[in-house]
Protein backbone atom coordinates (compact mmCIF):
# COMPACT_ATOMS: atom_id res chain seq x y z
CA UNK A 1 0.00 0.00 0.00
CA UNK A 2 2.60 2.05 0.59
CA UNK A 3 4.51 1.91 -2.32
CA UNK A 4 1.46 2.70 -4.46
CA UNK A 5 0.52 5.79 -1.96
CA UNK A 6 4.44 6.76 -2.98
CA UNK A 7 4.08 6.40 -6.45
CA UNK A 8 0.87 8.60 -6.62
CA UNK A 9 2.39 10.87 -4.45
CA UNK A 10 5.42 11.51 -7.15
CA UNK A 11 3.21 11.40 -9.87
CA UNK A 12 0.96 13.99 -8.33
CA UNK A 13 4.61 16.29 -7.76
CA UNK A 14 5.57 15.39 -11.48
CA UNK A 15 1.98 16.85 -12.85
CA UNK A 16 1.89 19.60 -10.46
CA UNK A 17 5.24 21.14 -11.35
CA UNK A 18 4.38 20.23 -15.49
CA UNK A 19 1.37 22.25 -15.05
CA UNK A 20 3.39 25.32 -13.13
CA UNK A 21 5.93 25.41 -16.16
CA UNK A 22 3.13 25.55 -18.45
CA UNK A 23 1.48 28.18 -16.76
CA UNK A 24 4.86 30.06 -16.76
CA UNK A 25 5.39 30.09 -20.93
CA UNK A 26 1.60 30.60 -21.25
CA UNK A 27 2.55 33.80 -18.84
CA UNK A 28 5.47 34.90 -21.09
CA UNK A 29 3.67 34.30 -24.51
CA UNK A 30 0.90 36.55 -23.83
CA UNK A 31 3.55 39.18 -22.52
CA UNK A 32 4.77 39.04 -26.46
CA UNK A 33 1.80 39.11 -27.87
CA UNK A 34 1.12 42.15 -25.60
CA UNK A 35 4.27 43.83 -26.46
CA UNK A 36 3.68 42.65 -30.19
CA UNK A 37 0.02 44.65 -30.02
CA UNK A 38 1.30 47.51 -28.65
CA UNK A 39 4.19 47.90 -31.30
CA UNK A 40 1.37 48.41 -34.28
CA UNK A 41 1.04 52.22 -34.26
CA UNK A 42 -1.57 53.69 -32.26
CA UNK A 43 -2.50 51.02 -30.91
CA UNK A 44 -2.15 51.12 -26.42
CA UNK A 45 -3.25 48.23 -24.15
CA UNK A 46 -4.17 50.39 -20.79
CA UNK A 47 -3.53 53.56 -21.93
CA UNK A 48 -5.89 56.73 -23.35
CA UNK A 49 -6.71 56.52 -26.75
CA UNK A 50 -7.28 59.41 -28.84
CA UNK A 51 -10.51 61.36 -29.23
CA UNK A 52 -11.67 59.55 -25.75
CA UNK A 53 -12.63 61.77 -23.37
CA UNK A 54 -9.86 63.07 -20.79
CA UNK A 55 -10.60 61.65 -16.95
CA UNK A 56 -12.50 64.29 -14.42
CA UNK A 57 -10.21 65.03 -11.79
CA UNK A 58 -10.45 67.42 -8.41
CA UNK A 59 -6.94 68.43 -7.10
CA UNK A 60 -5.84 70.93 -4.92
CA UNK A 61 -3.26 73.39 -6.66
CA UNK A 62 -0.34 74.97 -4.97
CA UNK A 63 -1.97 77.59 -3.77
CA UNK A 64 -4.79 75.86 -2.24
CA UNK A 65 -7.25 76.53 -4.70
CA UNK A 66 -9.36 73.69 -6.32
CA UNK A 67 -8.67 72.59 -9.58
CA UNK A 68 -12.05 71.26 -11.37
CA UNK A 69 -11.39 69.73 -14.55
CA UNK A 70 -14.68 69.78 -16.26
CA UNK A 71 -14.40 73.42 -15.87
CA UNK A 72 -10.93 73.79 -16.50
CA UNK A 73 -11.24 71.51 -20.15
CA UNK A 74 -14.40 73.34 -21.21
CA UNK A 75 -13.14 76.89 -21.54
CA UNK A 76 -9.70 76.20 -23.82
CA UNK A 77 -7.65 73.76 -25.17
CA UNK A 78 -5.74 72.12 -21.94
CA UNK A 79 -2.13 70.92 -22.14
CA UNK A 80 -1.34 68.57 -19.23
CA UNK A 81 2.52 67.88 -18.58
CA UNK A 82 3.15 65.46 -16.43
CA UNK A 83 6.30 65.74 -14.85
CA UNK A 84 8.54 64.55 -11.54
CA UNK A 85 11.29 66.54 -9.41
CA UNK A 86 14.58 64.06 -10.14
CA UNK A 87 13.50 64.37 -13.72
CA UNK A 88 16.38 66.09 -15.52
CA UNK A 89 14.74 66.26 -18.85
CA UNK A 90 11.70 67.49 -16.97
CA UNK A 91 13.54 70.27 -15.75
CA UNK A 92 15.01 70.88 -19.34
CA UNK A 93 11.14 71.72 -20.36
CA UNK A 94 9.84 74.44 -17.57
CA UNK A 95 11.71 77.15 -19.25
CA UNK A 96 9.91 76.55 -22.69
CA UNK A 97 6.46 77.07 -20.06
CA UNK A 98 6.18 80.90 -19.92
CA UNK A 99 7.24 81.08 -24.28
CA UNK A 100 4.18 78.83 -24.39
CA UNK A 101 1.85 80.72 -22.33
CA UNK A 102 2.61 83.82 -24.07
CA UNK A 103 2.08 82.12 -27.67
CA UNK A 104 -0.82 80.00 -27.04
CA UNK A 105 -4.35 80.44 -25.49
CA UNK A 106 -4.73 77.47 -23.32
CA UNK A 107 -4.56 76.22 -20.20
CA UNK A 108 -1.33 74.61 -19.00
CA UNK A 109 -1.53 72.34 -16.19
CA UNK A 110 1.77 70.77 -14.98
CA UNK A 111 1.39 67.73 -12.77
CA UNK A 112 4.23 66.65 -10.69
CA UNK A 113 3.48 62.69 -9.98
CA UNK A 114 6.17 63.29 -6.80
CA UNK A 115 4.63 64.14 -4.16
CA UNK A 116 7.85 63.97 -1.56
CA UNK A 117 10.88 65.81 -2.87
CA UNK A 118 11.08 69.34 -2.15
CA UNK A 119 9.82 71.69 -5.54
CA UNK A 120 10.78 75.05 -5.41
CA UNK A 121 12.76 74.74 -8.81
CA UNK A 122 9.35 74.01 -10.61
CA UNK A 123 7.35 76.55 -8.28
CA UNK A 124 9.83 79.13 -10.03
CA UNK A 125 8.57 78.42 -13.43
CA UNK A 126 5.12 78.67 -12.67
CA UNK A 127 3.81 81.68 -13.73
CA UNK A 128 0.61 83.08 -12.48
CA UNK A 129 -1.40 81.78 -15.57
CA UNK A 130 -0.46 78.50 -15.04
CA UNK A 131 -1.98 75.74 -12.64
CA UNK A 132 0.61 73.50 -10.87
CA UNK A 133 -0.44 70.28 -8.57
CA UNK A 134 1.35 67.54 -7.22
CA UNK A 135 -0.90 64.52 -7.60
CA UNK A 136 0.69 61.00 -7.92
CA UNK A 137 -2.72 60.13 -8.04
CA UNK A 138 -3.30 61.88 -11.56
CA UNK A 139 -0.61 59.83 -13.09
CA UNK A 140 -2.60 56.47 -12.53
CA UNK A 141 -5.44 58.06 -13.30
CA UNK A 142 -4.93 58.82 -17.35
CA UNK A 143 -1.94 55.77 -17.15
CA UNK A 144 1.06 57.77 -17.54
CA UNK A 145 3.90 55.37 -16.83
CA UNK A 146 6.52 57.45 -17.87
CA UNK A 147 8.02 61.66 -17.50
CA UNK A 148 7.85 64.06 -18.84
CA UNK A 149 4.69 63.12 -20.66
CA UNK A 150 2.11 65.73 -22.42
CA UNK A 151 -1.88 65.46 -23.15
CA UNK A 152 -3.73 68.06 -24.63
CA UNK A 153 -7.22 67.62 -24.41
CA UNK A 154 -9.92 70.41 -26.33
CA UNK A 155 -12.79 72.35 -25.44
CA UNK A 156 -14.98 69.27 -25.86
CA UNK A 157 -13.10 67.26 -23.01
CA UNK A 158 -11.91 64.68 -25.61
CA UNK A 159 -8.21 64.16 -25.91
CA UNK A 160 -6.36 65.32 -29.08
CA UNK A 161 -2.94 64.71 -28.33
CA UNK A 162 -1.07 62.41 -26.85
CA UNK A 163 3.33 62.22 -26.30
CA UNK A 164 6.32 61.63 -24.35
CA UNK A 165 8.73 64.38 -24.06
CA UNK A 166 12.06 64.15 -25.19
CA UNK A 167 12.96 67.29 -25.10
CA UNK A 168 11.27 70.90 -25.82
CA UNK A 169 10.51 70.10 -29.04
CA UNK A 170 8.63 67.17 -28.71
CA UNK A 171 6.52 70.14 -26.18
CA UNK A 172 5.98 72.19 -29.16
CA UNK A 173 5.13 69.78 -31.60
CA UNK A 174 2.37 68.50 -29.28
CA UNK A 175 0.84 72.26 -29.76
CA UNK A 176 0.84 72.17 -33.60
CA UNK A 177 -2.42 71.88 -34.02
CA UNK A 178 -3.34 74.28 -31.08
CA UNK A 179 -4.39 78.11 -32.73
CA UNK A 180 -1.78 81.07 -31.70
CA UNK A 181 -2.61 83.42 -29.85
CA UNK A 182 -2.90 87.05 -32.27
CA UNK A 183 0.03 89.39 -31.45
Amino acid sequence: MSTIYNISLITLIILSLGQLVLIFFLARYIGAFIRKIESVNGIKIGTLQLDQIAPAFREYNHRGEKVISTELFSNHSTLLLFINTNCPTCKSLLPELRNIKRHYSINLVLVNTDEQHEDSLIVNHVSEDMIYLRSNKLMRLYSITTVPYGILINEDKKIEQISEMKNSNSLWNLLLNVDRKVS
